[in-house]
């Protein structure tokens, strides 16, 4: 049976990264973009902090270290269908 290319990708999230990937999903309206051409800067840290706090997410250095490779991850991604 061939796959549905609009069916949702299934991932596996590690045990410790529950509270990283919750910040990271709910700051999903917090990406910066450059410019007319629209180039993804990264996220907005301050609108990021924002989030953990109404989340009542304490922003330790281990949970800004873990939003962070998702980010990097994330910018690989959109760059990928941009080029």
């Amino acid at each position: 049976m061939p796959a549905d290319d609009d069916a949702p990708e299934i991932f596996t999230l590690w045990r410790g990264n529950e509270t990283p990937a919750r910040l990271f999903f709910a700051s999903d309206t917090q990406w910066r973009f450059a410019g007319m051409s629209g180039t993804v800067t990264g996220l907005d840290y301050a609108g990021v902090r924002a989030t953990a706090d109404s989340l009542a997410i304490d922003m330790t250095p281990d949970v800004f270290r873990a939003l962070q490779h998702m980010e990097a991850a994330a910018m690989d991604e959109m760059r990928k269908g941009r080029a």
